[in-house]
Formats: C-alpha cells, sequence, structure tokens
C-alpha cells in the first residue's frame, strides 16, 4: 500500500458505459485445398555464434531472433563504451573529465544498452496469441489479428520501442492489444508499472512541479506535469481499491478474529538492557 496517495488528489471517473452482447459472427464454410502443406518458416540462423568465448549452444532456449537482436545490441554498446572510453581517456590527467565520465556519460551508455536489450528480447514478444480470440468487450468469439502496430513506452531506463498484435472484433469494433495486459499498460498512460509507482510516489510526498523536476534528473525519461498527475491519480485509485478489498476480506470472515500470543514475561530479577 502506497500511503499518502488517497487524498484530494484523486478525481472523480464516470463510469464506462456497459457494452451491449452481439451473436458472433457466422464462419462460412470454404473448400480445402488441395496439394502439400506449407514448410514451415525455418528459424534464423545465429548471427554471432560466439560471444566473448559463450557459445550459442549453451543457451538453446533462447530464440534465435532474440539471441541475434541481443547480441547486435550488445555488440553496438561495447563498442560505443571502448570508443568513449579511448577518446576521455586519451588526453593528460589534467584535462581528464573523470567526474563527467563516471556520473554522466557511463550512466547513459548503461541505460542506452539496457533499452537495447529490453527490445531484443520484446523482438519476439508481440503478444500474438493465434488468429481468432474471445473478445472481451462483447464476448463473442470474433477477435481478429489485424497485423501489428508500432508502440513507445516509457520505463525506468527511458523510451523503449516494441511492436505489438493488433485484434479487432468482428462483432463489436472492439480492439484489443494483449502485449499492453502482459505489460501493464492497460491504463493508457503508456508506461511500465514501476515507472508509474515511483512517480506517484515521489508526487504523494512533494509538489507535482517539483517532483517532476526531481524526477527528470533522476531518470532517462520525459513527460509533461500532465502526465505525471494523470500518472498519480490512477496509481491512488488502484491502492484505494486494494484498501477497499482489504478491509471486505478482514471483516467477511464468519470466524472470529484471533489476538497474537502475548510475549512471555522476564523471568523474576532481570533487567531489561537498555
Amino acid at each position: 500500500m502506497i500511503k499518502g496517495l488517497i487524498n484530494h488528489k484523486v478525481r472523480q471517473v464516470a463510469a464506462k458505459p456497459s457494452t451491449q452482447p452481439c451473436s458472433p459472427v457466422k464462419r462460412q464454410n470454404t473448400p480445402k485445398k488441395r496439394g502439400p502443406k506449407p514448410k514451415p518458416a525455418s528459424k534464423p540462423a545465429a548471427i554471432y555464434p560466439e560471444v566473448l568465448g559463450l557459445l550459442r549452444e549453451r543457451f538453446p532456449r533462447i530464440p534465435s531472433q532474440v539471441w541475434n537482436a541481443v547480441m547486435s545490441g550488445f555488440h553496438a554498446s561495447l563498442s560505443e563504451l571502448l570508443a568513449m572510453l579511448d577518446a576521455d581517456l586519451a588526453g593528460d590527467e589534467a584535462d581528464l573529465e573523470l567526474l563527467h565520465l563516471i556520473e554522466d556519460k557511463i550512466p547513459e551508455w548503461t541505460y542506452e544498452t539496457g533499452r537495447r536489450v529490453i527490445e531484443g528480447v520484446l523482438i519476439d514478444q508481440s503478444g500474438q496469441w493465434g488468429n481468432r480470440l474471445s473478445c472481451p468487450e462483447c464476448g463473442s468469439q470474433s477477435l481478429r489479428f489485424k497485423g501489428y502496430r508500432p508502440l513507445v513506452v516509457n520505463g525506468l531506463l527511458g523510451a523503449i520501442s516494441l511492436s505489438r498484435s493488433r485484434y479487432r472484433c468482428d462483432c463489436c469494433a472492439a480492439e484489443s492489444y494483449p502485449l499492453d495486459h502482459q505489460l501493464g499498460l492497460t491504463d493508457g498512460h503508456r508506461m511500465l508499472p514501476k515507472l508509474q509507482t515511483m512517480i506517484a510516489r515521489m508526487s504523494a510526498k512533494s509538489p507535482y512541479a517539483e517532483a517532476l523536476e526531481t524526477l527528470q534528473e533522476i531518470l532517462p525519461t520525459k513527460f509533461c506535469l500532465r502526465t505525471q498527475e494523470n500518472v498519480t491519480h490512477t496509481v491512488a485509485k488502484q491502492a484505494l481499491r486494494q484498501q477497499q478489498t482489504e478491509l471486505v476480506q478482514a471483516f467477511s470472515s464468519s470466524k472470529m478474529p484471533v489476538l497474537p500470543a502475548p510475549k512471555e514475561a522476564p523471568p523474576p530479577g532481570s533487567v531489561a538492557a537498555v
């Protein structure tokens, strides 16, 4: 539970109107195609079969396209790091801006490397769960796969570019992105949950403008004051719902509450240490 969030900053939001269920679209019976079945697409070969003495065969469960994307980003980041160190450490000791190197340049390189690794991992995770799913709005089996859509989300390491699967219902025209549910992006802020929690905590302890200035000094991500307010309201309402759920669970049990066992009294003549 995040303390200090359930206050006057929480706004009242109108309830979302319920969607009327409709009948699912009937599938047309199409004749089966004759001839040999198409061969499955072959997996891409590893571009980097060995990295710093680590063989690709030691990690067989990593998909080849994820391995290639992560290793490609790692090679680019390592090359950039060595070039940066070669340029900054080439001068005299008096000209060396050591503090700027370890406080600014290397952390920025670390953030960039982390973003590349995350994007490499997500290259094989688009949220495609099949060609037809059940629609969460009307309940019909008419949610069809309609391709991919690019998206940029903010996290603790900065902006991350990804591709997500898009589904559209033939019955009620609702759209759904399964990857959004996996990444906790269902509130429309395009921010990962830990970043939202950090924003809400800072906003609960200080004014919005001051919290925004502090967050943008310590994090490699940028957002406006309005986004910060909206995120804080969302996290506060989630905390309020969690509190109400805990209260209902605490008082709904038919059993009488049991007090904790009392602590044993010290033996006679003993003195407590101060």
